[in-house]
């Protein structure tokens, strides 16, 4: 098992340095083998060093300890259960942190205006150039941003490029760069790249990019490389002022407004419908619905977690079930001792129960260990190889502590059934053979 998980390691190390991709999954199931494989280990080594006074406690132990040929794989069925809810959980945890995080830094705006048509079908409506001209003399509009996204050519493919002008649009989150670079994508014949853009096409900063315009191919130099979500295929991000000396297009798809008074944000986008609500329907957002609404539907996209936790639970109880109905069939003779000695069938249900809650003891214990570190590759290894996001892991608390108050309570209702039949065991018929 130390073997395995040692293997694990290293293929999540070559995965990250870019040694193969498919090595993070390679790196998973080492994973899983490893813990599943040191379970027993494990085991005997918590119930060398806990000591109980309760007699209940020390017999439950060390029946779990002389059935370990069968609660080992049990026990690891239900701690992969608790990794793979772990590990998931963790991941989108650190997920949605990044991707509020890098809200935080990039929208600076206080109202962002755009066509609602655009929320469903793509982008394909534009922003009135009145509406544009419009937002740039009212006076409650201190500096008006717009935003355009443009498909073009990058040697002989498509690539996506965003049209940004005015810093009311976004501020860029560099994570390399060259010197003075907030300056540079300013400056003609400079862009940026977004992360996911670099690691699919092997863009470093300082580096260049040509791009087949109107005007023929032009030669564009890399100021930095930044951090966006919004794709994983990629994106190029250029000032509107270079785009316009190659690109003859006016249209934009989106305003960001930044105010003198940013509590004036609904005055404003009251006048807006009034003067353009007969021209079309409008999504306007304040920072901070915008990102609420971001938010929103980050966390709709990963409902599907709670269904996850779901299946573990029914798999863990199952697991358990059948686990402790053997062992019960097994020891009908040990139950006919006790129950001779003066054990009342409230007591041999007890004893079943407290195994059963040591089982989902040790399976939570090991499973918290097996999803961090599932999670650490899933978020640094997978994800950087497949989606070419880099994500800040975080572990919410809640997740790690709670995982012991499902599987615990899960593996002692699981229990219900086999400590009835327990203790329903006549103790003649049990010693018949004694």
């Amino acid at each position: 098992g130390l073997v395995l998980l040692l293997l694990a390691a290293l293929s999540a190390w070559t995965a990250f340095r870019g040694g193969g991709k498919f090595l993070g999954f390679v790196s998973v199931g080492l994973l899983i083998a490893g813990f599943s494989l040191i379970v027993p280990a494990v085991v005997l080594g918590f119930c060398s060093i806990l000591k109980f006074r309760s007699w209940m406690m020390r017999l439950g132990m060390q029946y779990l300890v002389r059935s370990l040929h069968r609660r080992a794989v049990t026990m690891a069925a239900a701690a992969l259960e608790a990794a793979m809810t772990v590990s998931v959980s963790v991941m989108i945890h650190s997920f949605r942190g990044s991707v509020s995080s890098w809200l935080e830094k990039t929208l600076v705006a206080d109202l962002f205006i755009a066509p609602a048509a655009n929320e469903i079908a793509g982008l394909q409506s534009f922003i009135p150039a009145e509406a544009v001209e419009w937002a740039r003399q009212n006076p409650l509009v201190r500096e008006a941003g717009t935003f355009r996204e443009i498909q073009v050519l990058l040697n002989g493919k498509s690539a996506a490029m965003g049209v940004s002008e005015g810093e009311s649009r976004e501020k860029l989150d560099f994570l390399s760069k060259l010197e003075n670079a907030e300056n540079l994508f300013h400056t003609p014949g400079f862009l940026v790249v977004s992360e996911s853009f670099a690691n699919r096409n092997g863009t470093k900063s300082g580096g260049e990019i040509v791009l087949t315009s109107p005007q023929g191919p032009i030669t564009f130099r890399v100021a930095g490389i930044v951090k966006d979500f919004t794709r994983d295929s990629g994106l190029i991000m250029i000032d509107r002022s270079n785009f316009d000396k190659a690109w003859s297009d006016q249209r934009v798809h989106s305003l960001a407004l930044r105010l003198h008074d940013p509590a004036l944000a609904g005055t404003l986008a009251t006048e807006f419908r009034d003067r353009f609500g007969k021209m079309g329907e409008y999504s306007i957002y304040t920072n901070a619905d915008l990102r609420r609404r971001v938010m929103d539907i980050f966390d709709q996209t990963f409902a599907v977690t709670s269904v996850l936790r779901g299946i573990a639970v029914f798999v863990a109880v199952a697991g358990v079930v059948l686990s402790l109905t053997t062992l019960i069939i097994e020891r009908e003779r040990e139950i006919g001792v006790l129950r001779s000695q003066g054990a009342s069938p409230g007591q041999i249900r007890s004893l079943v129960f407290t195994e059963a809650g040591l089982v989902g003891f040790f399976a939570s214990f090991i499973g918290i260990a097996c999803g961090a570190a599932m999670a650490m590759v899933l978020t640094w290894v997978i994800n950087k190889a497949f989606f070419g996001w880099t994500i800040e892991l975080r572990y919410p608390l809640d997740v790690l502590l709670g995982t012991p108050l499902w599987i615990i309570p899960a593996a002692i209702a699981a229990a219900w059934l086999p400590a009835l039949r327990a203790s329903r065991i006549p103790p003649a018929q049990a010693l018949r053979f004694e």
